[in-house]
């Protein structure tokens, strides 16, 4: 019996960026050193932070904070909901 990609891993890696090709696409290597033969693109790359990086753990709280608290769309919402219902 075939399950088809449902049981396929989702992702493959992590690896290391070898080189970027002159078309845009990413030369990958595993960690052990072995270089892929085929390129990547970009939109498929997905970023591998450690828990150690603080650094990059730190900026993207500060920039998912910043993301929510630009968020005016509840007061738009409310002022509707109370025009509607007098």
């Amino acid at each position: 019996m075939e399950h088809g990609r449902k049981t396929k891993p989702r992702y493959l890696g992590p690896y290391e960026v070898a080189r970027r090709t002159k078309g845009g696409s990413y030369i990958l290597k595993e960690l052990d050193g072995h270089i892929r033969r085929q390129g990547c693109a970009a939109f498929r790359l997905l970023p591998y932070i450690t828990r150690a990086d603080t650094d990059i753990l730190r900026m993207l709280a500060r920039r998912e904070a910043e993301e929510n608290s630009d968020d005016d769309d509840d007061d738009y919402f409310d002022d509707k909901d109370d025009d509607a219902f007098q």
